[in-house]
């Protein structure tokens, strides 16, 4: 989430704050919410026996969230898809 088109500069306004998601996979890993807005921005799930992404279980509908702590205009969303689910998964999922 970036703040943009202003005469402030860019920043990631929800960089490391609390997150949320219907549910959490849990394989023999947690794939929490907050692994979603760390910065990070590898696509594996798993990758080196480690966690990279927020996964939630396979459900109708589900959501994530970010409390950004206070009222925030936002000018963009980046969104980056999973690419592959790693060792836990048996290998590379299609995304959407």
């Amino acid at each position: 989430m970036s703040v943009a088109h202003s005469l402030f500069p860019t920043y990631n306004a929800a960089l490391n704050r609390p997150a949320y998601q219907s549910s959490v996979f849990q394989g023999n890993y947690l794939y929490n919410g907050s692994l979603a807005n760390d910065g990070n921005h590898e696509t594996n799930a798993l990758k080196d026996n480690k966690v990279w992404c927020s996964v939630s279980d396979d459900e109708p509908n589900p959501w994530w969230a970010v409390d950004l702590g206070r009222l925030t205009k936002v000018y963009g969303v980046d969104l980056t898809n999973i690419g592959g689910f790693g060792q836990e998964f048996g290998g590379d999922f299609g995304g959407m």
